[in-house]
C-alpha cells in the first residue's frame, strides 16, 4: 500500500538535504572517462544512509556504484539504475552559469548533467534515503546501480558489470529523461526505444604517388559511390518503414569518413574507412539490417567491379522494448498519479541506454521513467525543475512501496 501522505510529509522535510545533494553532484565534474569524483560524492552519500557500497572498476579511476538494501523478508528485487557521466560541455558556449554551477534561478537548476541524468540518479538515491527515514522495511531487496561511461556506450559502465553478473532482478527503473520534446510538461513511462549497429565498411584501392593520375580511382573517390549508394537506402528506409510513434523512420546515417592515414599527403590513399550509424526500429531485426547492407554492398560490386571492400558490424545497442502490462510499467504508472494526482502516459522514442542493456541481459521489465526534458540533454543551458526533481523522488518511492511493500 502507498502511504502517499507519509511520502510527501518526508520528502517536504527534507527536501533541502535533496537539493544539495544534487548541486553538490551537478558541481562535480563528470565527463565520460572522468568519473572517480562523482564516484566518490555518491559513495559517501550511500555510505552515509547505512547502505554497503560495492565499487566495480573495468579501468582505474571509472568507478561503477553497486548498493543493495535488503529487507528483514526475502522477496523480489527492484533495480534502479543511471549513470553520473556526462557528455563535454562546449568550450566557447559555457552557458549562462557556466557547465558545473548548480545554480537554482525561478526553480531551475542549471548544470551539465541536470537533465542527462544526475536528477534522475539522484532521485532514485534520495527516494531509498527518504523511504528508510520513514522506516519504511522492503519485501525483498532494492539495488541502487550508478554507471560509469554510459554516454560512450557502456564498455567500462553497465556493459562491464552485467559481464559480472551484476543488476540481475525482477523489475526496476532506468532514471534517464523521459519528458518528450514535443510535450515537455510531462514525463512518460518509456517502453520502446531503437538498436542500434555501427558499421565499418573498409573501401580498398590502388596507391600511387599523387603527382601522377591514379590508374583507375582512388580508396576515397570509391568510397563516395559507396555513401551515394547508403545516401539513397537511407532515403528509402526512412519513407517506406515510418513509425508513427517516432515520427520518423529508421535512420541510416554516415557518422565518420577517414583515409590515407600514415600515408603521405602527396598519395592516392589505398584505404578509405566509412562508419555508418544503423539504427534498428521496433519492426526491423538487427540481422536483417545487416543482411540488407550486405546486399547493398553486394550489388554495387556486381555493378562497378573496382568497389572492393571488407564490412564489420558492431551490435552497439539491442531493441527495446517492454510489456505494457509488465507490473513494473503499470507501477510506474499508478505511482506518478497517486504521487501527482494526474494520469501520465506509455511513450516511445528513438534512442538507447544502460536499461536496454539490462533488460536484454536478464529479462525483467525496467521501464525509463524519469525527471528533465530529453530536448535539453546536453544543451548549454541545461536545466531541470526542482519541483520535478522532488516529485520524482516521491514517485520512486511510491513505487518501491508498492512493489516492495
Amino acid at each position: 500500500m502507498i502511504d502517499v501522505n507519509g511520502i510527501e510529509k518526508i520528502v517536504d522535510e527534507n527536501k533541502e538535504e535533496a537539493v544539495n545533494f544534487l548541486a553538490k553532484m551537478i558541481q562535480t565534474p563528470s565527463v565520460t572517462g572522468e568519473e572517480k569524483a562523482v564516484g566518490a560524492v555518491c559513495k559517501e552519500m550511500m555510505e552515509g544512509m547505512g547502505l554497503e557500497v560495492k565499487v566495480y572498476e573495468k579501468a582505474p579511476g571509472r568507478p561503477n556504484l553497486v548498493a543493495e538494501w535488503n529487507g528483514n523478508e526475502t522477496g523480489k528485487r527492484f533495480v534502479f539504475n543511471g549513470h553520473y557521466d556526462v557528455f563535454p560541455p562546449v568550450s566557447d558556449k559555457p552557458g549562462r552559469y557556466g557547465p558545473w554551477s548548480g545554480e537554482i534561478v525561478d526553480g531551475k537548476m542549471y548544470g551539465r548533467g541536470t537533465v542527462d541524468m544526475k536528477s534522475g540518479l539522484c532521485a532514485t538515491i534520495m527516494a531509498v534515503y527518504m523511504l528508510k527515514k520513514m522506516g519504511f522495511e522492503p519485501k525483498g531487496t532494492v539495488v541502487l546501480s550508478c554507471d560509469a561511461d554510459e554516454e560512450k556506450g557502456g564498455y567500462y559502465g553497465a556493459r562491464y558489470l552485467l559481464e559480472e553478473g551484476l543488476l540481475h532482478g525482477d523489475y526496476g527503473i532506468c532514471a534517464e529523461p523521459t519528458a518528450p520534446r514535443y510535450a515537455p510538461e510531462k514525463s512518460g513511462v518509456l517502453i520502446t526505444g531503437t538498436g542500434g549497429i555501427r558499421i565499418d565498411i573498409e573501401v580498398y584501392a590502388e596507391t600511387c604517388h599523387g603527382a601522377i593520375p591514379h590508374p583507375n580511382i582512388n580508396a576515397i573517390e570509391k568510397a563516395e559511390i559507396v555513401m551515394d549508394r547508403i545516401r539513397e537506402y537511407a532515403k528509402s528506409i526512412q519513407k517506406e518503414r515510418f513509425y508513427e510513434p517516432f515520427g520518423t523512420g529508421p535512420f541510416c546515417s554516415i557518422t565518420r569518413i577517414h583515409a590515407g592515414e600514415g600515408e603521405a599527403h602527396n598519395m592516392h590513399p589505398g584505404v578509405c574507412t566509412i562508419t555508418v550509424d544503423r539504427r534498428v526500429y521496433p519492426m526491423e531485426t538487427a540481422e536483417q539490417a545487416k543482411r540488407e547492407m550486405d546486399n547493398l554492398l553486394a550489388d554495387l560490386r556486381k555493378e562497378n567491379p573496382l568497389i572492393e571492400y571488407s564490412v564489420t558490424y558492431n551490435e552497439v545497442m539491442p531493441k527495446y522494448q517492454l510489456d505494457p502490462e509488465s507490473d513494473a510499467v503499470q507501477a510506474a504508472l499508478r505511482a506518478y498519479e497517486s504521487v501527482t494526482g494526474e494520469p501520465t502516459f506509455l511513450y516511445e522514442r528513438p534512442g538507447g541506454c544502460d536499461a536496454h542493456l539490462i533488460v536484454e541481459k536478464y529479462g525483467y521489465a525496467m521501464p525509463t521513467f524519469g525527471p528533465g526534458n530529453e530536448a535539453l540533454s546536453c544543451m548549454e543551458d541545461e536545466w531541470v525543475a526542482v519541483s520535478e526533481y522532488l516529485k520524482f523522488i516521491k514517485v520512486y518511492m511510491a513505487m518501491v512501496m508498492e512493489l516492495l511493500g
